[in-house]
């Protein structure tokens, strides 16, 4: 398990994430098209407008480290919706990964991260001082997103997937 908030707080503190906010920001399109998913009517009602609020994309799915190999990868990673598309991946973070030859128990798994996130709320989001201005900001975060195939959403709503034992059903 990889800590959220230190992830959080190291991107602000030391990859300019608040340059790049305050910069390029969460814009939306001028001209009413949908190119992101920050466009969209749905994502402007789960965003908050604090300055430096984040909005995160989790994704999941399982990873065999070889066709030969039983073992198998579950990272559990987000992305930072107001961080431009391009950019992204430079700021992506991992929260967490399972290696094992069975797969990832997502309740265990899912677990600390949950807590974790209760815990940034209940502290009223992520502290950090911005590097230019050493100005203690806080900042709420929202995981209103999972992006995950069939086996891994099942595996993630504790369900039994479309092609397991009884999945017919």
């Amino acid at each position: 398990m990889f800590s959220l908030t230190e992830q959080i707080k190291y991107y602000f503190e030391h990859r300019n994430l608040a340059e790049l906010l305050d910069r390029e920001g969460c814009k939306q399109s001028s001209d009413g098209k949908i190119r992101d998913i920050t466009d969209g009517t749905q994502f402007q009602k789960v965003k908050l407008n604090d300055k430096y609020s984040l909005t995160l994309i989790m994704s999941t799915d399982g990873v065999s480290k070889s066709d030969s190999s039983s073992t198998k990868l579950w990272p559990i990673m987000f992305l930072i919706a107001e961080v431009p598309p391009q950019l992204r991946l430079k700021f992506l973070i991992v929260s967490g990964i399972w290696c094992d030859s069975v797969d990832a128990p997502m309740n265990t798994l899912m677990k600390p991260i949950v807590n974790e996130l209760i815990c940034i709320n209940r502290e009223g989001g992520v502290s950090w001082t911005h590097p230019l201005l050493d100005i203690v900001y806080r900042s709420s975060v929202t995981v209103p997103l999972v992006c995950a195939d069939a086996p891994a959403r099942a595996k993630i709503q504790n369900i039994v997937s479309h092609g397991g034992d009884q999945g017919h059903l």
